[in-house]
């Protein structure tokens, strides 16, 4: 099973928040990850699809933004898997075996994914979001309620 969700500049209409999740790497404890395990590393975390299109080779900083961006996927779902069923695809997530069931179970259908990139890291964000009701009312929490008065 396959099934791809679309990455957005923004929030697409009628979504509603499911999970975030967050990745930090270091650069340099990532090119030592890489010159201890290699090849062994870099069949682990890309997929198939992905391993294909780069003809086998990868940099680390690519390798890097891939293994950010799928641990952050994997903490916003909330669902451990491996790394190989999930795969960067342009501007899409695309999901393979029992990760692309839970999120076809779970209802999700869109997400956002960020990165920043410093002199010594790298960072992403993802957030994803599943087609569905608003909460109600008494469930939400109003502004005013958050306000403090000194």
């Amino acid at each position: 099973m396959t099934l791809e969700i679309p990455l957005f500049e923004q929030i697409p209409a009628g979504a509603r928040l499911y999970g975030t999740g967050f990745d930090i790497t270091e650069n340099r404890r990532f090119q030592s990850i890489c010159r201890n395990y290699g090849t062994r590393f870099t069949n682990k975390v890309l997929s198939q699809t992905e391993l294909s299109a780069n003809s086998g080779k990868i940099t680390v900083e690519k390798l890097q933004r891939h293994f950010c961006a799928k641990e952050a996927f994997i903490k916003a779902a909330g669902h451990s898997v491996p790394y190989r069923q999930i795969a960067l695809k342009g501007n899409t997530f695309v999901l393979y075996a029992k990760m692309a069931s839970i999120v076809q179970e779970i209802g999700l259908n869109a997400a956002t994914c960020r990165f920043t990139v410093k002199d010594k890291i790298i960072t992403c964000c993802v957030i994803l979001f599943k087609k569905g009701k608003r909460a109600k009312r008494s469930q939400t929490i109003e502004p005013a309620a958050l306000q403090t008065t000194d």
